[in-house]
């Protein structure tokens, strides 16, 4: 991914969209910090912790957006923050994907699935990148759904001894 290399020189936080076109195959925009996709924020280092993925081109519709977090060495930022769950549950609706550096200092993407509150969204490792390559998670479950109540308050889930932990990461 090319807004990996990006965040890590500049330090900046970089993000996008991802879209179908019409012939059901997949795509993304190009990754932007704020300043790149505000004209009118003169200053091109203004926001270093924070990007807005955008619009998708006319004639596609939205399925997702991904989004970069700065590196500070020594500590991880391969973790959705506050701010993140937010928009992705209550504002975007839509899955959210983040690339980061583990505490092993690899670039690592994870997956947030939103559901009806925060707490109810699903954080999963969908993978990571080495020598330039993408290696899928042999965890990473695709179709796992997030918890959703049942009509009529009804919670028992045969399955389930209790409702899963929202932010499990696999």
């Amino acid at each position: 991914m090319a807004v990996d290399g990006l965040t890590r020189s500049t330090k900046l936080e970089y993000a996008g969209r991802i879209y179908q076109n019409g012939d059901g195959s997949f795509s993304y925009t190009r990754g932007l910090n704020d300043s790149q996709r505000d004209p009118s924020i003169p200053n091109r280092t203004c926001c270093p912790t924070f990007s807005t993925p955008g619009e998708v081109p006319k004639g596609t519709v939205s399925v997702g957006s991904y989004h970069t977090h700065p590196y500070d060495p020594g500590k991880t930022n391969a973790e959705f923050s506050p701010i993140d769950f937010i928009f992705y549950t209550y504002d975007d609706k839509l899955p959210g994907y983040l690339l980061g550096i583990n505490d092993k200092g690899a670039s690592e993407i994870l997956k947030f699935t939103p559901g009806e509150s925060v707490s109810r969204g699903i954080t999963q490792i969908l993978g990571t990148i080495s020598n330039g390559s993408f290696v899928l998670n042999p965890s990473y479950e695709p179709d796992r759904k997030p918890y959703v109540v049942p009509p009529d308050g009804d919670s028992y889930d045969p399955d389930r001894a209790d409702k899963p932990d929202s932010n499990q990461r696999n």
